[in-house]
């Protein structure tokens, strides 16, 4: 947009403004009421034009505008308004339909032995002279979506995986279990006994079991980083013991020190199996990045960037238990609400540390509380998917509207 202006009858509402807005770039248009915002937002779309000056839109498939308020008449009802925002996609499929019966028709000429460019082909070319400007621009824009169908969107946000159930002899169906037990302890996932790690974590006995709830509380330096870190096999106790039967998938609060000179594509594909192209799909269908970033070096991408990129590694890998230290962290909110529901729909256990006061508020489940890098309460910890010992329960998700 370069030096537009548009009045409205003696009142100027744009005077030579110039605006330029890159590709992937977000702009937020702010100003006092009647101060030209939505007659801007017009322009770009093209619903009105520039009394003078250039507007130049460089969009791939077009621009999509949302108004302010809808052009209805008052008496209109909601299936004439529906009806309206279908008309020009209703015409399209009728003009698509048209070019099928024309095409067949043009067969049928040709096996009775006539060229279809002779006499029908004239009379094809006739009738489309007559057709409107309107139909011939619907065919157009018919053609470019032929040429370039809209993409789906992206799949909702899913951990993966099946949660395996470690079996009565104490090895684990469909994980690679680091330990067995008796059959007692079939639905335990990860066992601590007298933990201690210097000065930080003092934890005299705690069990997840498979479909647990588990929240860390606690002050700073309570311990609950610690604690998460132990679980996920991170970081070894210099006492007691640890004992896992289960996949466990781990996030941790920090981002690495020092990010690695792979691509964004390598580093999300590194460990598994074939060539780091064969996961490009997999990973743009998480609509987590764009195809532009694939090849981009881990240490360039932003921190909010890197958070999505451990993310993405995390729901495509299969785990029995999640481990997340601060999910939360660095990422828009809009992502923060998909986390939650793939958490709500995830079958298998959860452990999380969050300081993010709307997610604890919508966590149900056991809570543990950290002081000093003790357990709060005289009672062993236990976290299971039914009973377990005292706790408190946050505000059930059924009462959060988003």
């Amino acid at each position: 947009m370069k030096d537009v202006s548009k009045a409205y009858g003696d009142r100027s509402v744009l005077d030579q403004v110039t605006l330029t807005v890159r590709p992937g770039e977000k702009t937020a248009v702010i100003g006092e009421n009647g101060s030209g915002k939505s007659t801007l937002l017009r322009l770009l779309s093209g619903a009105e034009a520039p009394d003078t000056g250039e507007i130049t839109v460089r969009f791939p498939g077009s621009t999509g505008y949302l108004a302010q308020t809808l052009d209805l008449d008052p008496a209109d009802t909601v299936q004439d308004a529906v009806d309206a925002a279908l008309a020009e996609l209703r015409g399209l499929e009728d003009l698509a339909r048209t070019e099928e019966l024309v095409e067949a028709a043009g067969a049928r000429l040709a096996a009775t032995g006539g060229d279809p460019k002779q006499g029908f082909g004239k009379h094809r070319r006739s009738s489309e002279a007559k057709l409107s400007g309107r139909v011939r621009a619907a065919r157009t824009r018919l053609d470019a979506l032929r040429r370039s169908p809209v993409p789906p969107p992206p799949r909702p946000l899913a951990f993966t995986g099946r949660p395996s159930v470690a079996t009565e002899t104490g090895g684990t169906n469909g994980t690679n279990g680091t330990a067995g037990g008796p059959a007692s302890r079939a639905r335990t996932l990860v066992e601590l006994d007298s933990i201690g790690v210097g000065d930080r974590l003092h934890l005299s006995s705690l069990r997840v079991a498979s479909g647990a709830r588990l929240l860390v509380t606690g002050e700073n330096g309570a311990g609950k980083t610690t604690l998460l870190r132990v679980l996920a096999g991170d970081l070894n106790p210099d006492t007691g013991t640890v004992i896992r039967h289960a996949r466990i998938g781990y996030l941790p609060q920090e981002l690495p020190a020092r990010p690695t000179g792979r691509t964004l594509l390598a580093t999300f594909a590194a460990g598994r199996p074939g060539f780091p192209d064969e996961y490009a799909d997999g990973l743009l269908a998480l609509g987590l990045f764009r195809p532009g970033d694939l090849d981009v070096p881990v240490a360039s991408l932003s921190v909010g960037q890197q958070r999505r990129l451990a993310l993405a590694r995390l729901v495509t890998r299969p785990a029995d238990l999640l481990v997340l230290d601060e999910p939360t962290n660095h990422i828009a909110l809009s992502l923060v609400e998909e986390l939650e529901q793939a958490l709500d729909q995830y079958r298998g256990a959860v452990v999380v540390v969050s300081h993010d006061r709307s997610f604890r508020a919508r966590f149900t489940g056991d809570v543990l509380e950290l002081r000093a890098g003790r357990q709060v309460g005289e009672a062993p910890a236990y976290a299971s998917g039914e009973a377990a010992a005292p706790r408190t329960r946050a505000r059930s998700r059924s009462t959060n509207t988003r």
